[in-house]
């Protein structure tokens, strides 16, 4: 008899654990979902018309974190988004669309007199952009 009332008694014991693991697992689960990731940790991708490659949305990011702009303060056209780009003095958003795909194509520029062969960039361009950008 002492057997059956042991045996009971274990049985009971492993369902309330049972019980209580199910219930931390939800606990858990609920305060996980309930809490917003701060938008600096997340990244949203879309798709260029242009190109297969995933852009990064620049209004999500910080251009100094990702590396588009170095510590000197210059803009590197390599990593640069086009959101970036634009702040350079004479790049448009098609100035800015094309030295992306350009980079896309061809892959990373070598050194920043490469971006002359960008349609759309030319001398005068380059001038007032080559003291602002790096490779």
């Amino acid at each position: 008899m002492n057997h059956l009332k042991h045996k009971e008694k274990v049985e009971r014991q492993i369902e309330n654990w049972v019980i209580i693991t199910i219930l931390i697992i939800f606990v858990f689960f609920i305060i996980v979902t309930t809490f917003k990731v701060p938008k600096k940790f997340i990244t949203k991708y879309e798709f260029s018309e242009s190109n297969d490659f995933i852009a990064a949305n620049d209004s999500l990011e910080n251009p100094y974190l990702n590396g588009e702009i170095e510590k000197s303060g210059l803009i590197n056209i390599n990593v640069a988004t086009t959101e970036t780009l634009k702040k350079l003095k004479g790049i448009g958003d098609v100035k800015a669309l094309a030295i992306v795909d350009y980079r896309n194509k061809n892959g990373r520029f070598k050194n920043i007199n490469e971006i002359l062969n960008v349609k759309g960039i030319g001398e005068k361009t380059f001038d007032k952009i080559k003291d602002y950008i790096t490779v």
